[in-house]
This record gives C-alpha cells, structure tokens and sequence, in this order.
C-alpha cells in the first residue's frame, strides 16, 4: 500500500478524475470553462470565443445524444447557460429546444437571436417566448443586417420599431432598407442620408436617391469629405444637386485626403482656400500643401503659408513652401 502512494502520476489522477463524466464529455467542460460569460455584453466576440466547444460539440452529440448533455448538466447545472447561449447563436433550435424545460428562457434569448439572425431561432422564441419580443429586436436585427429576420417576425406579426429604416442607413443594411421600403415599415428619419454618407455607403445613398427620399443637403457632401468617402462625393457630385459648403475641403485637407482634395477643388466651387492651406500646413500633409500652392500660387500668400508651417513646427511643409513664390492670400 505504501508503494502505491509513491506513484508519481497518483497526484495528478486524483485531482483530475470528476465522477459521473467520460473523458470526452470532460473535454467539452473545459470549453466551457473557458467561456466566462460576464465578461460579454452580448457581443459577437462571444462567437468566437465559442469556436473551440462549437468544433468538439457537434461530433460528441452524434455519439451522446441530449442523454449526454442531460448528464453533463446534472454534474455541472453551471452550463446551462453556457449551452443556451451556444444554441442562440448556432442556430441550434433542436439544443435550444431541449434546455427550455431545464433553464429559463428570457429577454435575453431574443437580444442574442438578434445579434445572430438565425431565421430558425427567431420563428422557435415567437412561437414559444413571443411575450418577451420587443421592437428593439428588429431593431437589433436590422443593424446586423437580418433581413430574413425581419421579415419573418413581420408576416408573423411582430411589431416593428419606428426607426428601422435610420438604423438600417446607418449601419449600410441594405437588404433591411429595401424590406422596410416594400413593406412602409417604421419611420422616415432624413437623418439616414447623411448616416449613409457617413458610413460611405454608395448602394443604400444610391437607392435613397432612386426612391426619393428625404434628407440630401450639402451636408451630406460634407459628411462623405469628413469621413474621406470619394466614391460617395463623385456620385453626389455627378447625380445631386444640393452641393456642399467650404467645409469639405477644409476637412480633406485637414486629414490629409490628396485624391478627394483635388475632386474637390478641381470639381467643386465651394472652397475656403486659406483655411484648407492652413489645416493642411498643421497636420503636416506635404502633398496637399504641394498640391494647393502648385494649383493656386498666385492665390497665396507664401510668406504667410511658412509663417504657419514654423509655427505649427512642420519642416518638412516648410521645405514645400521655400520653393514657391509668394502671392496674394492671407492665411488667417
């Protein structure tokens, strides 16, 4: 007996034997014991976190079945929610199915089907869990961009909310934008537009556009200029006529956008020369600085340009603009 506690793998047999589970069932438990779920706020990451037991649990329920998971519950009820979660966002509605009499199903459940948009899912919670369904759902789903979604809960009669169609711009959800549009869902917001423009969202500007909707202005340019979005400024250009302001150049010279800079000046009348100069000089952008003194030399004043460039400490704008020649403008 003596010999026996002197085995050099006694220690770590005991401290790894768990009674009641099989060695490939102990496998998937530490997956899960991996996954610390208040560590989420319902995100996608929670996905991939998942990726390592979503690659191990399909095989073990072929040869274990729900018996399986029944006994792993019974020796760790701390899963359960583990598994409902995986359910939700595998689109597991026979797993989904089987934890409803074993753990509650709330709110929650609906919230993680909308980050995820498994049409299967969703028709499982309304036909069973429909009293914990709120508009925010869709609107959950259409920033995901679920269409299919959406339009299941719709014909199911599921209230949408007013602002799918902002929500559905604001994230480039194409797909929801044209659903809602068919089905006069929610509420017009003009807002969307420049949420588009902002997001450089060519396709759903251009079907806004199509359809007329409400909303195009110069800011709208100028939202495209900020984020530095030149497919979404040409098409502006090329297919509105709302323009934009001064700021639109002033913001692509401030970031340092060479190909949107000269769209702009080359195509557009609307320009604060000084200023775009001056934001360029600051944020040292030496090839908008070339470019802007090339194409307007005798619209500058040089002297004032390297006045600018020392004191914002750009050398290398400075060395630029030693080689032009002064002109008219005033940097202000």
């Amino acid at each position: 007996m003596a010999d026996v506690l002197l085995v050099p793998d006694l220690l770590r047999c005991i401290v790894q034997f768990q009674p009641g589970l099989p060695p490939e069932t102990l496998s998937l438990v530490r997956h899960l014991r991996r996954i610390h779920l208040s560590n989420y706020q319902l995100t996608t990451f929670l996905r991939d976190d998942m990726a390592p037991f979503h690659d191990a649990f399909p095989p073990w329920l072929v040869v274990h079945g729900f018996r399986g998971v029944e006994v792993l519950l019974e020796r760790k009820q701390a899963y359960r929610a583990h598994l409902l979660y995986y359910a939700l966002i595998h689109g597991h509605v026979a797993l989904l199915h089987f934890l409803s009499t074993r753990t509650r199903i709330s709110a929650k459940a609906w919230a993680l089907a909308s980050i995820y948009g498994h049409q299967n899912i969703a028709a499982y919670l309304w036909a069973h869990y429909a009293a914990f369904y709120d508009e925010s759902v869709s609107d959950t789903a259409a920033l995901h961009g679920h269409a299919d979604m959406i339009e299941l809960l719709h014909k199911a009669g599921a209230p949408m909310p007013a602002s799918i169609r902002l929500t559905a711009c604001a994230r480039g959800r194409l797909g929801v934008l044209q659903y809602a549009h068919s089905q006069r869902l929610g509420e017009w917001h003009p807002g969307g537009v420049n949420a588009a423009a902002r997001g450089g969202d060519l396709d759903v500007l251009e079907f806004l556009h199509e359809h007329n909707y409400e909303g195009f202005g110069p800011d709208t340019m100028n939202a495209a200029a900020l984020y530095g979005h030149l497919h979404v400024v040409r098409f502006l250009h090329e297919h509105r006529s709302e323009g934009c302001s001064p700021e639109a150049l002033v913001w692509a010279a401030k970031y340092g956008r060479l190909p949107l800079v000269t769209f702009l000046d080359e195509m557009r009348a609307e320009r604060d020369l000084p200023r775009a100069l001056r934001a360029a000089i600051k944020h040292g952008h030496v090839n908008v600085v070339r470019y802007l003194v090339r194409r307007h030399l005798r619209e500058i004043d040089v002297k004032a340009a390297k006045a600018a460039a020392l004191r914002y400490n750009q050398t290398a704008v400075l060395s630029v603009l030693k080689t032009a020649t002064p002109g008219l403008c005033v940097i202000q």
